[in-house]
């Protein structure tokens, strides 16, 4: 099976933090997927619109932005509501 693993790359620290902070799309690379590439406006933010290689994998390779944390293990949805009602979000 291929893809499974990685060398991470360790040519200086910026480049180590960057391949830690990769997301990949699961996408074809020899497919257009002209919206997928795109950056959708609800990743404003959360990925970078500015770093993505060159050539198939544009766009389909994308990163976090500079100051995202990631949250896990949360299953408490009205923890969550209200942390966002506390941040000003408001309820659709």
């Amino acid at each position: 099976r291929t893809g499974v693993a990685q060398l991470l790359d360790r040519t200086d620290q910026i480049s180590s933090l960057s391949h830690l902070r990769r997301v990949i799309s699961p996408l074809s690379r020899t497919q257009p997927h002209f919206e997928a590439r795109d950056l959708h406006p609800t990743q404003w933010g959360r990925l970078c619109p500015s770093e993505t290689p060159e050539g198939p994998n544009c766009g389909l390779v994308k990163n976090f932005a500079q100051m995202v944390e990631l949250s896990t293990g949360i299953e408490d949805t009205e923890t969550i509501r209200n942390e966002l009602h506390a941040y000003g979000v408001s309820a659709v």
